[in-house]
């Protein structure tokens, strides 16, 4: 699916934040750094594409979003690990690898994890589910 890099960091502040209660717009808002209406905006962009499902204030991630935000991470850690082994810091690699995962597809990760090894992890020892 095409998302945008603001709906990519969106995403996965929605399904990255640390709550045993459902997101806000606020709390998206406030961990993007961004103010409330453009976070609405990036929320109903999301919704609209069935990523995310409005209820009550709380906002839910759904079956298609948790699939389409495993791509994003999966993509994520196979940018960093491939920076990483070119040399840069793994931190810096993390950093890097964020401007540019949400533009890969799907075929394309699976390429580059295999170029690569097919690694378990990221340079951060994070888990690359295939």
């Amino acid at each position: 699916m095409e998302l945008t890099r603001k709906e990519r960091e969106c995403l996965v502040i929605i399904s990255g934040l640390d709550s045993p209660f459902p997101s806000r717009l606020i709390d998206v808002a406030r961990k993007a750094n961004i103010k409330p209406p453009t976070a609405y905006n990036l929320v109903k962009r999301l919704s609209r594409k069935g990523l995310i499902e409005e209820r009550k204030g709380a906002i839910i991630v759904t079956a298609r979003g948790k699939e389409e935000y495993s791509e994003i991470i999966r993509a994520h850690r196979c940018i960093e690990t491939l920076l990483s082994r070119a040399g840069l810091d793994k931190d810096y690699a993390c950093k890097e690898a964020q401007k540019i995962d949400y533009m890969l597809s799907e075929k394309d990760v699976k390429y580059l994890l295999k170029f690569l090894g097919n690694p378990k992890n990221c340079p951060h020892g994070r888990p690359i589910v295939v």
